[in-house]
């Protein structure tokens, strides 16, 4: 025991230094930690932010007016919601088959010619309607309408006829496989059209 009391006062400043160093280590880590907690919630909240935007759209078929019937297709008012304060942009509605024996269930397992879509350029903030050619709902078909559209910083996004919601990679009309120049439909605001 004396042995070891004796050594320890030989090396009491050796021993002090460990226990700053040790001390400092663990100021260090404690420095990373933080560091990289603020990266993860940064890029949280990036995250975030880009997919409330997405959330703040979606298409559905109005049930308050009446469809049209043009040769083949019968086309159904669609309204498009954009509740964000910018436009969204290269947004394509699909009718998609949510059961029956119909179209698929995605959009971008049809043909890139597949008549049953609108293309709109550009849709402002609101609520707007579009007409979608389906064919019918025969065969107990029933329809969905997804939305692939792009967001004002270039993030492209699909919400499935379900209501699903996910990012993709690809600009809407390639992801469909749509040519170019698309038949561009026209959009008319939902207001106007239900007070008429």
């Amino acid at each position: 025991m004396n042995t070891l009391l004796a050594w320890i006062n030989e090396n009491c400043e050796l021993l002090g230094l460990v226990v700053e160093f040790c001390a400092a280590m663990g100021t260090v880590g404690a420095l990373l930690v933080a560091f990289c907690q603020i990266g993860i919630d940064k890029k949280h909240r990036r995250n975030e932010e880009k997919l409330t935007y997405a959330l703040n759209v979606a298409a559905w078929q109005e049930p308050t007016l009446e469809v049209k019937y043009e040769g083949l297709y019968v086309y159904e008012p669609v309204i498009i919601r954009n509740a964000n304060s910018v436009p969204i942009y290269d947004v394509v509605v699909t009718a998609v088959g949510l059961f029956g024996a119909g179209p698929a269930r995605k959009g971008e397992e049809n043909d890139g010619d597949y008549r049953c879509r609108a293309i709109v350029s550009q849709v402002p903030p609101g609520e707007w309607l579009v007409w979608v050619p389906t064919m019918g709902g025969g065969m107990h078909v029933v329809y969905g309408m997804e939305v692939v559209f792009r967001d004002c910083r270039g993030n492209c996004w699909v919400r499935r006829g379900d209501g699903m919601l996910s990012q993709i990679k690809k600009n809407p009309l390639a992801f469909l496989s749509i040519e170019l120049p698309p038949a561009w439909s026209k959009i008319e605001a939902v207001d106007a059209v239900l007070q008429s």
